[in-house]
């Protein structure tokens, strides 16, 4: 514990805030339109840095049963059912453009008119009591509680109501230039996006490299066309019959530069399959196996990977080589069924991968790497998702859909070229990526630093002639003992009923056998 500055104290928030419990309603009570007789309830998914409004449920305001219940300006919401990660995320309610309450999984903490509620939420968003909101919670089912007694027990420091007010005005400036900095940091990493969308799609229109067409004339010499390719293609052994592949070329299809035409990749492949039905394990092996999360577009990360034992790798068909495409099967989200990244790089490590990819290899010569361009590209990418089924809270794709997709074919000179050339541009891009994402890293460490001086008293100067914390700490509790004259002095121990702390009557919680009323 650090020492405090002169004037200052510490103080729990049970001390400092009066705590508001959200409502409880019905699944099929709750609407995501507006309607008469309707009002705005707020879930945990709207607890941001701020409130957003947007996204907003709307339930019948019968179920708002006390008037503490709606949220005011200068309320701190506290996520305290979420994930791991997210239980005790809060944020302040600075302005409200809609009469609104909160759901069972917020609470709302209102400190006292006593105390800046600027200062209270950013000393609440620190990272040191962000910890401890999290330290107190259990988790179940992957869903981390926060119980509301445990959380009104953190103890923060409290510096004098002036102070209080010159370190959230302070934040502020800081906050306001980290804010244009991220801002800037976000454009930047939105305008790398849409680059690289940019870079697939002139790749897979002929427009990125000089063409075979235009070189060769050029050169005033012939070349092998992606027809003529195709033929060989078409003459090679294979050990697949063409699946999903279709005579007739959809009407929809963008018209191609001379000497490229549309393939169904079932014509280019050699071999399709998925993989081990194994039931992987976290215990190391000497038989490692790829997650489906292991496959993105652009390539396949090998660490993301888990193990079988050695009765699970006798099927050598399980066993990757460089230049395999693999293809997302299986995925909850629609963002990444479908996925294909190319396996390079392995030198010679054994590597297996499971049931919920597919693994595709192409016929000799055609270029692999091309092949999973043209599938990140927008263009081939909703081919993909048009055909993408849900079942059972899952996305699928099908053998025939990916098999049965149409990709614009270039000639195998220009595939060699066109490969070279994305992957150069998609370096560049992901070192920008990279550098963007250290970058946000640094200015979230920043903020918490600002955060820290701030409640260490290393963020403004102190004013001796402001009134020290421990006489505003007696004002506010002696106003609360006015309210509830139940609570002991001196901060002792006491037995308060729930309903002072919620806001509840007495008669709402008797107890229905011994009549007396439940207390914390």
């Amino acid at each position: 514990m650090i020492s405090l500055p002169a004037n200052w104290t510490s103080a729990s928030l049970r001390d400092l805030a009066t705590p508001i419990r959200g409502i409880s309603f019905p699944t099929q009570a709750k609407s995501l339109v507006p309607a008469e007789g309707l009002v705005a309830c707020l879930r945990t998914t709207n607890v941001q840095r701020s409130v957003e409004w947007g996204d907003l449920w709307y339930v019948p305001q019968t179920y708002v049963r006390r008037e503490e219940q709606w949220l005011r300006e200068g309320d701190t919401l506290v996520s305290i059912a979420n994930s791991r990660e997210l239980v005790g995320k809060v944020a302040r309610v600075d302005r409200l453009p809609t009469k609104a309450t909160l759901g069972t999984f917020i609470a709302a903490l209102r400190p006292s008119p006593a105390l800046s509620d600027r200062w209270f939420y950013y000393q609440l968003s620190s990272e040191t009591v962000q910890q401890d909101i999290r330290s107190r919670s259990s988790t179940t089912t992957n869903i981390s509680n926060v119980n509301m007694n445990s959380l009104l027990q953190i103890e923060i420091p409290v510096p004098p109501a002036g102070e209080q007010h010159r370190i959230a005005n302070a934040i502020e400036e800081h906050f306001t230039r980290l804010d244009a900095a991220v801002a800037a940091l976000r454009r930047a990493q939105a305008n790398l996006k849409r680059y690289r969308a940019s870079v697939l799609k002139a790749a897979c229109e002929g427009k990125l490299v000089p063409t075979e067409a235009e070189i060769a004339k050029r050169e005033g010499r012939d070349y092998e066309s992606a027809s003529m390719l195709l033929e060989r293609v078409r003459a090679s052994p294979r050990n697949i019959s063409v699946i999903g592949a279709k005579t007739d070329q959809p009407v929809n299809l963008s018209s191609l530069p001379p000497g490229w035409l549309w393939a169904q990749f079932g014509q280019l492949m050699a071999a399709f399959q998925s993989g081990s039905t194994a039931v992987p394990t976290d215990s190391p092996t000497d038989f490692p196996i790829l997650r489906s999360s292991s496959v993105r577009p652009g390539g396949v990360d090998f660490a993301d990977s888990r193990y079988v034992d050695i009765a699970h790798s006798a099927n050598l068909n399980f066993f990757l080589d460089d230049g395999d495409l693999l293809f997302i099967r299986l995925s909850g989200s629609l963002e990444y069924v479908g996925n294909c990244g190319m396996v390079r790089g392995l030198a010679g490590r054994k590597l297996q991968y499971p049931d919920r990819l597919f693994r595709a290899r192409v016929v000799f010569p055609v270029v692999p790497s091309y092949c999973e361009i043209a599938f990140a590209s927008r263009a081939i990418r909703q081919q993909v998702t048009n055909q993408v089924k849900s079942t059972a809270g899952h996305q699928r794709i099908s053998m025939g859909a990916i098999s049965g997709s149409w990709l614009p074919l270039p000639p195998l000179a220009e595939q060699h070229r066109i490969a070279d050339e994305v992957e150069q541009r998609l370096i560049a891009i992901q070192a920008g990526e990279a550098s963007i994402t250290k970058q946000l890293a640094r200015a979230e460490r920043l903020r918490q630093s600002v955060l820290k001086r701030a409640f260490e008293g290393r963020l403004v100067p102190q004013d001796p002639n402001d009134e020290p914390a421990g006489a505003l700490l007696e004002r506010i509790r002696a106003n609360r003992l006015s309210r509830f004259p139940s609570e002991s002095p001196q901060g002792a121990p006491f037995r308060r009923p729930v309903a002072d702390a919620v806001g509840l009557t007495q008669r709402e919680l008797v107890h229905p056998k011994r009549g007396t009323p439940f207390v914390l």
